[in-house]
């Protein structure tokens, strides 16, 4: 099983954990130049504003949302703060990005935890109380369906996807089988798909990421290429990528 741990709007996070009172209002951190919007708070997303979106179009949405730079130091600071807790807990997980981190939770002391929910929720409940920032925890069978979990039940959620059924917790709905978790998510909510793809794949008859996991290979590969068949596996729950220690240099 391999966790995947990203933290909640993290840029925006980091500069209301310096300046506790723009917590609760709607924030825009902005990234070099100052005209472009790298996360935004909650309350500013509730405006409908998204990461990527220009500064004037974000006015437009939420006219009284606080606009600043990043604080960048910051920003690495509680980044740094959130993967010695990471390393303190397992000895192989992964920086994929500033604000980003898989975890292989076979590796943990006495390996995977019965009550792998409660191992998820108490880890970013210390995240929380230690960094003051909040962070959202996905576990699944693979890298594709622990990223896609983690944003389930953002922010600070905790989803569990299992191959299974565990019958202990039939009721629980933090903890999913893969058909479960797929028939809940639409075709664009895999990593990668983007808005261009998804019409394609909805011209063809699918509409939630368990539809792709189940297409016909021929038709997935003519769409997504040869790393379309991939994705599949991944959907399906078949870890092709291991976290790796030793990585290339993590995106920004």
């Amino acid at each position: 099983m391999i966790a995947h741990i990203d933290a909640d709007a993290f840029f925006a996070s980091a500069l209301q954990r310096k300046r506790p009172d723009l917590k609760g209002k709607p924030l825009l951190a902005l990234g070099m130049g100052g005209g472009c919007v790298i996360a935004a708070s909650y309350e500013a997303k509730a405006c409908g504003i998204k990461t990527g979106m220009r500064l004037g179009d974000a006015r437009r949405l939420c006219p009284n949302a606080v606009a600043l730079p990043s604080d960048f130091d910051e920003a690495l600071l509680a980044s740094r703060q959130i993967e010695q807790i990471l390393q303190n807990r397992c000895p192989i997980i992964q920086r994929y990005s500033v604000d980003e981190w898989f975890l292989d939770v076979r590796a943990l002391p006495g390996g995977v935890p019965e009550d792998i929910l409660g191992w998820a929720v108490e880890l970013k409940d210390t995240v929380s109380r230690s960094v003051g920032l909040t962070v959202s925890i996905g576990v699944g069978p693979s890298k594709l369906l622990a990223k896609m979990s983690s944003e389930y039940q953002k922010p600070f959620g905790a989803t569990i996807v299992l191959p299974h059924k565990d019958s202990k917790r039939a009721n629980c709905p933090s903890i999913l089988t893969i058909e479960e978790f797929l028939r809940d998510r639409t075709d664009d909510s895999i990593p990668g798909i983007g808005a261009r793809r998804a019409v394609h794949a909805e011209a063809n008859g699918w509409h939630t990421a368990w539809d792709i996991a189940n297409a016909d290979k021929e038709k997935v590969q003519r769409l997504f290429g040869r790393p379309g068949l991939d994705m599949q596996r991944e959907l399906l729950g078949e870890a092709l990528e291991k976290v790796e220690t030793e990585s290339a240099p993590p995106k920004s």
